[in-house]
């Protein structure tokens, strides 16, 4: 076998593995709520999250309650090009409050991780959010 029929199996191989594999993060829905209600959890005191999406779908504010009280902050935050995020509350610097991230799985959910270091008992959630409608 030629070394370019070699090379043109092996670029075929490795493109029809592409198609193949699911993609890991896809761009949330422009200006879109995404919600999560958390219940009956004994790992965190986490009530509720709410992350909106702005219009032009690059960035994000996201906002949560502890024991259903009113959110402590809002947190923006921009989404890459791949649907990744991160927002981090660290007003002196030095000490991480809370931080949020996660990846938009499809236009309708993005599965995330709360990290609630000082507040909240300390305890952070992961979840999923769903595009509400």
């Amino acid at each position: 076998m030629s070394l370019t029929r070699t090379v043109s199996l092996v670029a075929a191989g490795v493109a029809a593995l592409a198609v193949a594999l699911p993609a890991t993060a896809a761009a949330p829905t422009k200006g879109g709520l995404y919600t999560a209600t958390i219940t009956g959890s004994t790992q965190t005191l986490v009530s509720w999250i709410k992350l909106q999406v702005r219009p032009d779908g690059k960035s994000a504010r996201v906002a949560w309650s502890c024991n259903n009280a009113p959110p402590p902050a809002y947190l923006s935050f921009k989404i890459k090009a791949d649907g990744t995020f991160k927002g981090v509350s660290n007003p002196s610097g030095h000490l991480l409050i809370w931080y949020i991230q996660g990846r938009f799985v499809s236009k309708t959910e993005a599965k995330v991780y709360l990290s609630l270091n000082l507040v909240c008992a300390g305890k952070g959630v992961h979840t999923v959010l769903k595009l509400r409608s």
